[in-house]
């Protein structure tokens, strides 16, 4: 079985031209420690987290399946639900 953590609240450089709150952002690392995915599977990933415009990468080797994303807490949160609730949520 996989496992997930989060930092919560890391505070990060906002982009010269960002004011104001949102300046918070968060880390989400997913390890899954089984047997590579099926293609399907990092697709799935990758695209969500392109869909959500979180930054991060997803990587496969011999151990299982890594990902790790970044961004607005709230944006990392959705991430987290949609992945656990979708068709490959036991993945994790």
């Amino acid at each position: 079985m996989g496992s997930v953590t989060a930092q919560l609240d890391l505070a990060a450089p906002a982009p010269a031209t960002t004011a104001g709150p949102g300046r918070r952002r968060t880390r989400a690392h997913l390890d899954n420690g089984g047997p590579i995915a099926a293609p399907a599977v990092v697709c799935a990933v990758t695209d969500l987290a392109v869909e959500l415009g979180l930054g991060g990468f997803v990587r496969t080797d011999p151990h299982g399946v890594t990902v790790e994303v970044e961004g607005r807490a709230a944006v990392v949160a959705a991430f987290l639900a949609r992945i656990s609730a979708g068709p490959f949520g036991a993945f994790w």
